[in-house]
């Protein structure tokens, strides 16, 4: 038996559904906590159940398959894809409504290379952070240049997500600089817009369950070529 989406309407058009329908909307109202961090209010409360109901349900459904699924990356061990939740195009459209135009204003740096293209790859995921869970997870970059992190709840303690400055390949083991670090508290409908090569990771949880949802966006070049020239960005 194949899994089939609880809200089907969601995985279809989860734009439809969101509080701020257009990027213009979105940066009027964005908070630059730390450079190059971006939060924004983005899904409300009761789309956020929806969201947590769909995953409790895949996770009941996966339980019950003779064959055991792989996370969604080496970094997590729970968690789903979200072609696997049946989410791909929402994800899609997500990145194309979304992400790629708020990036081209935010992240312009990323674009302005001979070589470099627009945001047009979307790898979606949603990890969750329990007792029966991931506790947390170790200072990393994310194999993408755009990420937006979405938390959908549950309730919580712990688990905020720290930050600790931009680099590329070459200098992703480097000590953070004076004022580069900054700890960030996850709230459900809130979402988090950084740099892939923003360097960072999670605190342990305390109590509670947190579940998110992941679109690392992505350019069709190299990001883990250490002998590219050093970014501006990173010196």
């Amino acid at each position: 038996m194949s899994w089939s989406p609880r809200y089907p309407e969601l995985a279809a058009s989860l734009w439809k559904y969101l509080r701020a329908p257009e990027p213009a909307e979105v940066l009027e109202r964005a908070e630059e906590v730390h450079p190059g961090i971006h939060c924004f209010e983005l899904v409300p409360a009761d789309l956020c159940a929806k969201l947590c109901e769909e995953l409790e349900a895949y996770e009941a459904w996966l339980a019950e398959q003779p064959a055991d699924e792989q996370a969604p990356n080496s970094m997590h061990h729970y968690g789903v894809t979200l072609e696997q939740l049946g989410y791909a195009r929402a994800a899609e459209e997500l990145l194309a409504r979304l992400v790629r135009p708020l990036a081209a204003r935010l992240y312009p740096e990323l674009f302005e290379t001979p070589d470099a293209a627009e945001l047009g790859e979307v790898y979606g995921f949603a990890v969750a952070y329990g007792p029966l869970h991931d506790r947390a997870l170790g200072f990393h970059v994310d194999d993408s240049d755009v990420t937006l992190n979405l938390c959908l709840g549950e309730r919580f303690e712990g688990s905020e997500l720290y930050f600790l400055g931009r680099r590329c390949a070459r200098h992703r083991q480097d000590p953070e600089r004076a004022g580069e670090d900054v700890d960030l508290v996850h709230r459900p409908g809130w979402a988090v817009l950084h740099a892939g090569a923003h360097r960072h990771g999670v605190y342990p949880l305390v109590r509670g369950l947190r579940r998110n949802l992941l679109l690392w966006c992505q350019t069709p070049r190299d990001r883990q070529d250490a002998s590219a020239p050093c970014p501006v960005w990173c010196r």
